[in-house]
This record gives structure tokens, C-alpha cells and sequence, in this order.
């Protein structure tokens, strides 16, 4: 017998559980694509209700409500790709982006990923809590302010209309880029800006400090512990708030059930420094000139 080998006899056992892993992961792969596909058309479908298309009559119109599907889904997809990424960057596993289709007049609730082991220490934890929303904002804004620049005027109607409401950073860009429009008339938002006007809306939403939102990660991996007060403080912010928009009375409920405490790190509680202090600080100033204390109401105009 030669060195080096033996007459030892190698077999391979088949294993059926390999198969059904093959299947959990190529319908793991196959998910997110249909999801993404379906969010793609409803947005598409929202966006034309915008310009007043039928796009169950008029098919060949679609693209009418492309440049809010658009802009809209790239907002979101660069946003969650920020948090996807960061997992990657910090070793942990985490699922590709899923898109969220329905039939409301976005067109979609929405993206998010799914972390799928623990983040260990406050420097990852903050990284990749503040990744999403600066990727995301820095979408949104140019959005916002292109589409102020193509924003025209019309009369107003007295019918039924979506009023938006202003943050310090909308009201900032509309007067910057926009003359007031004359009495009687109102400024008819392009889809590009009403797209840039939702990511930044989304952006503070993702911003609250509260239970496992973005904002959340963020100041739980700045202060620590505290971060459970601060969140006390929010919930009761947006319930005062919820007199003027009844949405946050909803959102406030849900936080309370879901959970207002972050985890707290235990392996590497090390509190971040240097440069991602600076971003992280940046990133709490986002939020406070992104939140928009009443997003929307559905009224009329009064002569």
C-alpha cells in the first residue's frame, strides 16, 4: 500500500432533511421577490389613483404612476439595504429587505428585515439602528426638494382632499423652493415630493426611540438603560399628540403592546464614541426635524 492513502471505504448517506433545506431556502429566495414584485404594482396602482388614472381601465397609462412608485421604493429599499448591509459588515445574519403590498393610497405598509441572531455590542447595535434611516433620508431629501421644485399650483378644490401636515424640515424646503401661492389657489405637491414627503415621514417614524424601532436601537446604544424612560416620555408625547391626529392614539397602543424597553446589551456594553457619536447625533437631529405632529388629515377646505 502506498504512504499517503488507506483502503479505508468512504459512502455518502442521502439525507432527507437536505432537501427540505433546499426548498426552506430557495422559498426564502423566492419571497421577498414576489413580495417586492407585488409592491412594485400596488405602488404603481397608488401612484396613478394620485394623477387620476384608472389603471384597471386605462392599463396603457401606468406609467403615470411610476415617478411615485418609483421614488417611493427606492426610499425604502435604501433604507432597509442601510440596515441589511450593516448586519453583513458586523457578521450578523439577517434576511434580504421584504416589501409589504397594500391597497391603501401608498400602495404598501412598508419594508423591513429580520435580524436572526443577537447584536452583541452597542458600537453594531447603533451602526446598524442609524444605517437605515441616514441611507434612506439621504434619498428622501433630494426627493422632497426635486419634487417642491416641480410643484405647481392650482385653485382650491372644496371636495374631499389629503391635507399634509409640515415638519421643520418640509416647511424649511417648501419656503426655500416655493413662492406662497396666491389667496385661493394651494400648491398642488408633485408624486416625486409626495414620495420624498412619505420617506421622510417614515424616516421619524423609524426614529422613535421606542422598543425595537430604529430610533430605539439608537439610543439604547447611546444611553443605555435610560432609553426605557425615554420611551416612556415619547408614548406619552404621542398620546397628547394623539388629540390633534388620532393616529398616534393607534401607534401609542401598539408600542405599549409590543413593548417600550430595548434589550439591553450584556457582552460589549461599551458605550460608542468618535465618529459614530457624531452620526448618531446627527441622526436624533433627523428625527426631531423630520416628526410631523399631525402627518396627514382627510378633510375639505373651507371657503
Amino acid at each position: 500500500m502506498e504512504p499517503g492513502y488507506s483502503n479505508q471505504t468512504w459512502t455518502y448517506t442521502f439525507h432527507e432533511p437536505a432537501v427540505n433545506t433546499v426548498r426552506e431556502r430557495s422559498s426564502q429566495r423566492l419571497l421577498p421577490i414576489l413580495l417586492f414584485a407585488a409592491t412594485v404594482f400596488s405602488t404603481v396602482w397608488a401612484g396613478c389613483l394620485h394623477a387620476g388614472v384608472d389603471v384597471f381601465q386605462n392599463p396603457l397609462l401606468f406609467y403615470k404612476g411610476l415617478p411615485f412608485a418609483f421614488t417611493l421604493l427606492l426610499i425604502l429599499g435604501v433604507h432597509e439595504s442601510g440596515h441589511y448591509f450593516m448586519c453583513r459588515i458586523h457578521g450578523i445574519p439577517s434576511t434580504v429587505p421584504y416589501f409589504i403590498p397594500m391597497p391603501n393610497f401608498l400602495g404598501t405598509m412598508g419594508a423591513f428585515i429580520r435580524i436572526k441572531a443577537p447584536i452583541t455590542t452597542r458600537r453594531a447595535l447603533l451602526d446598524i439602528g442609524m444605517a437605515g434611516p441616514l441611507a434612506g433620508f439621504m434619498i428622501a431629501l433630494p426627493a422632497t426638494i426635486i419634487g417642491f421644485r416641480l410643484s405647481g399650483v392650482e385653485p382650491v378644490s372644496y371636495e374631499e382632499s389629503i391635507l399634509l401636515g409640515q415638519s421643520i424640515l418640509t416647511w424649511l424646503i417648501e419656503n426655500v423652493t416655493m413662492n406662497p401661492p396666491p389667496p385661493g389657489y394651494t400648491i398642488a405637491l408633485h408624486p416625486i415630493g409626495f414620495a420624498g414627503y412619505i420617506g421622510l415621514f417614515v424616516t421619524a417614524m423609524n426614529l422613535l426611540p421606542v422598543g425595537q424601532l430604529d430610533g430605539s436601537h439608537v439610543i439604547s446604544a447611546m444611553f443605555g438603560a435610560k432609553q426605557a424612560h425615554i420611551a416612556r416620555i415619547t408614548v406619552i408625547v404621542l398620546m397628547f399628540l394623539g388629540f390633534y391626529w388620532q393616529g398616534w392614539w393607534i401607534w401609542g397602543i401598539l408600542l405599549v403592546a409590543l413593548g417600550l424597553k430595548h434589550p439591553v446589551i450584556r457582552v460589549d456594553a461599551r458605550p460608542p464614541s468618535g465618529w459614530r457619536t457624531a452620526l448618531a447625533w446627527l441622526t436624533i437631529i433627523i428625527f426631531i426635524v423630520t416628526f410631523i405632529p399631525v402627518p396627514f388629515s382627510f378633510g375639505t377646505f373651507t371657503p
